[in-house]
């Protein structure tokens, strides 16, 4: 059974259960829990990166002539966060102390860009 099979099921036993067959507590739980079924529901499955067999890390599946278990890998996007401008303005900057504000921003952005292209 899949995760999204588990969680179709759960739903479905979730929303048959009757307010009057339990305790209110009970039941605040129950009703409680069935969005959150359905959110993880919603959420796109993973897809392996990789594949650890044996000690090696395979970029395909070995699963197919694997004779011992094969551990898919996952990751998660680097998401990027950039400086804001009080924050580059609170970097210490005493070889910029002829700069104004407005040229350190801009010097900072141009470092934050540069950031972007290279990890992407």
């Amino acid at each position: 059974m899949t995760k999204d099979e588990a969680l179709k099921m759960a739903i479905e036993a979730l929303e048959c259960i009757d307010e009057d067959l339990v305790n209110s507590a009970y039941y605040i739980l129950v009703r409680e829990a069935i969005p959150v079924c359905k959110e993880a529901l919603e959420q796109p499955a993973q897809v392996p990166v990789a594949w650890m067999y044996n000690g090696n890390l395979h970029e395909f599946n070995p699963s197919d002539w694997a004779t011992e278990p094969v551990t898919p890998l996952y990751t998660h996007p680097h998401q990027w966060q950039g400086l804001t401008d009080d924050e580059i303005d609170a970097l210490e900057h005493n070889d910029f102390t002829c700069w104004g504000r407005d040229d350190l921003i801009v010097f900072g952005r141009a470092i934050e860009q540069a950031l972007r292209n290279k990890n992407t």
